[in-house]
């Protein structure tokens, strides 16, 4: 039968529970045959005469049957043999009452036994349950167990029949597939929920997302894109994605080519980056986007898809718009400012360079008097300070257009240092002030940086110092320290400290600025106020700041420190050597032909005269196109050419002179009143052999010639050249006992001058002091010359 095939299998839900029944039917008609006997063995034998479809049930059916008797205690009248493969305890066991089946319940399932087999027996019902046992191994096993209470009529016995059915392995298996549903149940709810977390992440981002499929249909086409698009709809149907992405442009005006597309390109060419592009709007502005994106692969290279974000970089675009403006803007003003430079350095100099030029001349003219040549140096110095202002100026406007580059060169160090400090020695002794220059023993001699910029630093915070220094002194201390792995370079190491009146906190963040004159706010402090802002602009310039510490009534300390490269003595140019004066050429020599092209006629006149009075053979023109006439004709040696010229510039004139036949022997040197050095590339490019700037000093011009020709000069000798004895100030004391004998209006009138800063109303005063006090008057002069008003100020004022 069908059954016992079933059974075999441990299919036990394939066996119904009628036919159990009808079993434990048949079981009941047996053991009521044998009421009189029931011993186990009347049974067996009894059962062993059922028919042969039964004795195979009971011997193959994988469980347990059993019988209990309706009494107290429930006594065991029956237990098929498999309980011992159940349970490992055997049927005897059961049946002489050494073990009961409800020690094998487990605990907590006994309560659920009792009362579902007590419910049925009460109502004379089949009970089916399933539950755990406790077997022999103490391992827990699952059983089903099905039973039916029976009485037959006319008889007082009644029984309990019942079948029990190992299930654990099915139990498991249904436990196993609850769990698995379970577990399917929560990742399902737990992959809508991130589902549900990136569709709000991708909705949130502010870049624009777009993917496509393995067939490269749009599949995702988050909020940002939307909005980028201006879509209105918060949830676009997936089937209208497509007519939306249609709307990006090249250009804003064009529709692009599907091939344009970067999410086309991405998904054909796996990658696409920072493809720029523009989104134009239906009903609003255009965004222009940044894009990138990759082809989607498995782990075995096949395509699933694309996607790719966008950026909205219209800000950025605006911004670079306006950064482009601004800058053209920026560009523009620098031009400007760079032209106005250019003519106010032309429209200075110039007239400078005669100024300077002459008077040097008349000067040194044996015929001047000693008057005239007292006011020819006036004249000098003031020109040389007015320039120095100019130049200040200038070099603030260059540096801060970044026009401003360091001209590095071997020179000795300590030369340098003791030129400085014999200038400032002096100024300081006219002022009664100590002034100390500590060089340390071990200080480099000799280095490679800007020497200029260097000296400028010095003189600037030297100046400060001895500007507004009452009493007291200043002192520059100046060392140079190794650099760890660097044996080529040291550290060059400077302080400037003074005893002067100190700088308030609130001002000291502020020295450094344009126009500002440091810690004073009296209007009879000379100067232009550039001196610090320069200097810090020129440390910056070579690698450092420079450090300030100061106290209100003791005085100032500046430090500066920067990396300088060490030199070797060959090659070093003194930084103050001795310039003789040319007085004429030897004899014997080439006569050389000099041609001056100078459109301003008292330059031309200037330069004319030196080289006239020095022997040379001088033509002159006054613009560029006269230049290369006179070339034509008369074939000069030497050219000085004026770089800006009406008619035809220095520049045009150069080129054309050089083209001619014997252009290329000729030496030209451009003169020029422009400040900016930059300017010397172009000129050089011209064809100029080398550039000179104005306002120029008469050995500039004879060392140039010397260098290009080979002309030979006559000096003046030591003994005509010697100099008469520097002037020295008198004591303070004897100053101010002097000034005090001065008729009362004239020390008046003196001091009101040099209150007002008025140059030349000081100078006519002191020639009246001249009349009267002439040693007096030698020392006020000197420091008019110098434009010393503090100290004058001094002098002249009552205690």
């Amino acid at each position: 039968m069908n059954a016992q095939v079933d059974i075999n299998q441990g299919n036990y839900e394939s066996f119904s529970k009628r036919e159990l029944f009808e079993a434990l039917q048949r079981f009941n008609d047996v053991s009521a045959r044998q009421a009189s006997d029931n011993t186990w063995e009347t049974v067996t034998q009894e059962l062993a005469s059922l028919d042969a479809d039964y004795r195979v049930l009971m011997d193959n059916i994988p469980g347990v049957f059993w019988r209990v008797k309706d009494e107290p205690n429930w006594p065991v009248v029956y237990f098929s043999s498999g309980v011992k493969e159940m349970t490992g305890f055997s049927a005897e066991e059961f049946m002489n009452g050494s073990r009961n089946w409800s020690q094998l319940t487990h605990p907590d399932d006994l309560n659920y036994l009792v009362e579902t087999i007590g419910k049925a027996v009460a109502r004379k019902e089949v009970f089916d349950l399933t539950y755990r046992i406790i077997v022999a191994d103490n391992s827990i096993h699952w059983v089903r167990e099905i039973g039916v209470y029976f009485q037959r009529e006319g008889e007082e016995a009644s029984f309990l029949d019942g079948y029990v059915l190992d299930v654990t392995e099915q139990k498991e298996n249904e436990d196993a597939l609850v769990r698995a549903k379970e577990d399917a149940e929560a990742a399902n709810r737990e992959l809508i929920k991130q589902q549900s977390f990136m569709a709000a992440v991708m909705d949130n981002v502010a870049d624009g997302i777009v993917a496509c499929d393995e067939n490269g249909m749009l599949s995702l086409f988050n909020r940002a894109t939307r909005e980028f698009h201006g879509v209105d709809q918060k949830n676009l149907p997936p089937d209208q994605w497509a007519d939306q992405y249609d709307l990006y442009l090249a250009d804003g005006k064009t529709p692009m080519q599907m091939e344009e597309i970067p999410l086309y390109r991405a998904f054909k060419e796996n990658e696409v980056k920072d493809v720029e592009m523009v989104i134009a709007q239906k009903h609003g502005n255009d965004h222009f986007m940044l894009a990138s994106g990759k082809a989607l692969l498995d782990e075995s290279g096949n395509k699933l898809g694309a996607v790719v974000s966008m950026h909205d970089i219209t800000d950025q675009k605006k911004y670079e718009a306006l950064l482009l403006f601004s800058k053209e803007e920026a560009e523009a003003a620098n031009r400007a400012k760079s032209i106005f430079l250019a003519n106010m350095s032309h429209e200075l100099r110039t007239p400078l360079n005669a100024v300077l030029g002459f008077s040097s001349m008349l000067a040194r003219d044996p015929e001047s008097t000693r008057g005239q040549r007292d006011k020819l140096e006036i004249i000098n110095r003031s020109g040389e300070h007015l320039l120095l202002m100019i130049n200040d100026v200038l070099d603030l406007s260059k540096i801060d257009a970044g026009g401003m580059d360091l001209e590095p060169e071997a020179f000795d160090l300590p030369q340098l240092l003791q030129e400085i400090g014999n200038m400032f020695e002096m100024r300081a002794q006219s002022r009664d002030l100590s002034f100390n220059l500590e060089l340390d023993p071990n200080l480099a001699r000799y280095i490679k940086a800007d020497p200029g910029k260097i000296r400028q630093v010095l003189i600037n915070l030297l100046g400060n110092s001895a500007k507004f220094t009452q009493e007291g002194g200043f002192a520059l201390r100046v060392s140079t320290a190794p650099i760890e792995n660097a044996p080529e370079v040291v550290t060059l190491q400077i302080e400037i400290e003074d005893s002067g009146p100190g700088i308030p906190p609130e001002q000291l963040e502020h020295i450094f600025e344009p126009f500002v004159q440091a810690g004073h706010s009296s209007t009879a402090v000379k100067g232009t106020g550039l001196g610090l802002a320069i200097t810090k602009l020129y440390l910056e310039l070579m690698g450092d700041d420079i450090r300030v510490e100061s106290t209100v009534g003791k005085g100032t300390l500046f430090q500066v420190e920067f990396p300088v490269a060490l030199a070797e003595a060959d090659g070093v140019k003194s930084v103050s050597a001795t310039l003789p004066e040319v007085t004429g050429l030897e004899p014997g020599q080439t006569e050389w032909r000099i041609l001056v092209v100078e459109d301003n006629p008292e330059n031309r006149l200037l330069l004319i005269s030196l080289l006239n009075q020095a022997g040379f053979k001088v033509q002159e023109a006054e613009n560029g196109e006269e230049a290369v006439s006179q070339f034509k004709q008369w074939q000069p040696h030497f050219i000085w050419m004026d770089i800006r010229m009406p008619v035809l510039d220095g520049f045009g004139a150069t080129t054309q002179i050089r083209a001619l036949p014997g252009g290329d022997q000729v030496k030209i040197v451009a003169i020029t009143a422009s400040a900016f050095k930059e300017q010397r590339k172009s000129i050089l490019d011209a064809g100029c052999d080398e550039v000179l700037h104005k306002p120029f000093q008469a050995h500039e011009i004879f060392d140039c010639m010397k260098k290009h020709l080979d002309v030979s000069y006559i000096y003046k000798t030591a003994a005509e050249s010697a100099s008469s004895p520097v002037k020295q100030p008198l004591d303070m004391a004897k100053e101010k006992a002097l000034v005090s004998s001065l008729p009362e209006q004239l020390r008046s009138d003196l001091e009101e001058a040099v209150t007002l800063l008025d140059v030349e109303a000081s100078y006519a005063l002191i020639e009246d002091v001249h009349k009267v006090l002439p040693e007096l008057a030698d020392t006020l002069k000197m420091y008019v010359d110098e434009f010393d008003f503090d100290t004058l100020h001094k002098v002249l004022a009552d205690d």
